[in-house]
């Protein structure tokens, strides 16, 4: 289960506008003339979440032969948040199911669909971020685990297994290099704990537009080391039950 919260205190919401009007011609002493074009930019005021794209190359569409279908991602990681400034999806993490081991495990989380036209394809599990303010000052985005994995039966925990996120890659759809800049902290992997810790962000004048983090590539199956989300499990932890955890990421407007 992932949880979501919006760290900011005053968002507003997404980007318009036009033309205003241009002042008159002025002649010059040399019989020229100059005349100018003008164009005003507001914060936009939209509360519909952002349509989904293609997080891989979120400029690209996955069906080149109908670019304008919707994008549908299966398991939908939509958050419902909206505004100019708003974490669209955040994917939950599935480590599939196996036998109770005697020995310590590792096990990654699939990758999720995503569905343009009559075209489908695996992507890795992601973090998506659009920011529409217009004022690159920035933002991040922290997790930390909110609930240990928990039996649903027995409410056993999984003592000592850790999740850990790695393989990170950066795509946006900003095209003048001032997407999102941020990711893991700096580092090449972060296990996730109780406390917060920096994921994804946006240092002083980046951020602009739509922002995907991807953990790794795409993966089909819970074995795949390809995968960017890994979960460590020691040996004889687990009981037969199905175990869940939380996971809470905090999206706040200052730069990372």
């Amino acid at each position: 289960m992932k949880k979501v919260i919006l760290g900011s205190a005053a968002i507003l919401a997404l980007v318009v506008i036009g033309s205003q009007n241009a002042s008159a011609a002025t002649l010059n002493a040399n019989g020229t003339v100059t005349t100018n074009g003008t164009i005003s930019f507001t914060t936009p005021t939209t509360t519909t979440p952002v349509t989904p794209v293609n997080p891989t190359n979120p400029t690209t569409p996955i069906d080149p032969t109908n670019p304008t279908a919707p994008i549908v991602i299966t398991p939908d990681p939509g958050t419902g948040m909206s505004g100019p400034l708003s974490l669209d999806a955040v994917t939950n993490f599935d480590f599939g199911t196996d036998v109770v081991q005697a020995q310590a495990k590792t096990y990654y989380a699939k990758g999720v669909s995503a569905t343009q036209g009559t075209v489908t394809t695996n992507i890795p599990n992601y973090v998506q971020v659009t920011d529409v303010r217009g004022t690159l000052v920035g933002w991040n985005v922290t997790a930390a685990v909110t609930k240990e994995f928990t039996g649903s039966s027995t409410g056993s925990t999984l003592n000592g297994a850790v999740m850990t996120l790695s393989k990170a890659q950066i795509t946006t759809s900003a095209t003048t290099g001032n997407g999102a800049d941020k990711a893991l902290g700096g580092n090449t992997s972060v296990a996730l704990g109780a406390a917060a810790q920096n994921i994804f962000g946006a240092s002083a004048g980046k951020g602009a537009a739509t922002n995907d983090l991807l953990f790794g590539t795409a993966t089909s199956n819970n074995t795949d080391t390809a995968s960017g989300v890994s979960l460590y499990v020691p040996g004889g932890a687990a009981q037969a039950d199905s175990y869940s955890a939380d996971i809470t990421w905090t999206l706040s407007n200052t730069p990372a």
